[in-house]
């Protein structure tokens, strides 16, 4: 399957989890390395045209840390929301590990007063749409 074109991006705003879930099997797939991605989003819900890594994570958040400073300098405008995804290694059931991440992600979104348009976990076998009560 090709990935989407910046054609097809602009004209397939991320309105419903299942939109969300299939951009991200599309543009990322599978997991091969632990890292954290963001989706950008204008305030009609289309992808902005930049899918930006993260890499070289800890294992676990730092305790006190935050990610608002970071998202506040990277997510200009016209970004409205993000679409989080954790993609490490592994079977499809969050780790405690993924909850803090997934977590951390959402209270810097929540700082840097951005929206959060939901959290995606890319594993072993594919991606799968995070509901908030997995990880909250």
């Amino acid at each position: 399957m090709s990935k989407p074109t910046a054609e097809e991006v602009r004209n397939s705003p991320l309105i419903t989890a299942a939109d969300i879930e299939n951009r991200v099997r599309d543009l990322i797939g599978r997991a091969i390395v632990r890292k954290l991605w963001l989706l950008l989003l204008d305030g009609e819900r289309v992808q902005l045209p930049v899918l930006m890594p993260i890499a070289g994570l800890p294992d676990h958040p730092e305790s006190g840390a935050s990610m608002g400073p970071f998202l506040r300098a990277v997510c200009g405008e016209p970004t409205r929301e993000v679409v989080g995804v954790w993609e490490r290694p592994g079977d499809p059931q969050l780790t405690t590990a993924d909850r803090e991440w997934l977590r951390f992600l959402a209270a810097g979104l929540m700082e840097a007063g951005l929206g959060s348009a939901g959290m995606v976990l890319s594993h072993t076998r594919g991606c799968r749409w995070v509901p908030g009560e997995e990880w909250t």
